[in-house]
């Protein structure tokens, strides 16, 4: 009896799902949270909400399946970007959300820089991890 907790901690929610592999979805749960649209295209995040939202979903979605998990997996806003202290963990920003657009100036700038935009995935022009 394997239990997977899944954890999806995203810009408007963290969902949690418990599953089985043999049995299949045992729950699920949501906690949401709110991004802060602080006008001229700021969008910043709670470090200690985004972290908050992931152990309350995971929690709920392990005592709603009567189990504890035996392996975890967390998918998160890959483009989300904050800065911590590496020797606490302290977050000593808030998190700079995907959406916002503060940078979309400087990117715009380095588009013709072949020397800095090395990958071939283009990113969105807004986003604030060039």
């Amino acid at each position: 009896m394997t239990t997977i907790l899944a954890i999806d901690q995203g810009t408007s929610g963290t969902k949690a799902i418990a599953v089985d592999p043999a049995r299949g979805i045992l729950a699920t749960a949501e906690e949401p949270v709110r991004p802060a649209y602080l006008g001229a295209g700021a969008v910043e995040q709670a470090p200690g909400q985004l972290l908050s939202s992931v152990l309350a979903a995971g929690h709920r979605a392990l005592q709603a399946a009567g189990r504890a998990a035996d392996v975890i997996t967390l998918a998160n806003q890959g483009e989300t970007v904050m800065a911590w202290d590496p020797a606490t963990g302290t977050p000593l920003s808030p998190a700079i959300g995907w959406q916002d657009r503060r940078a979309e100036k400087l990117c715009a700038g380095l588009a013709d820089d072949k020397q800095i935009l090395t990958s071939p995935r283009r990113r969105w022009p807004g986003c604030g991890a060039p």
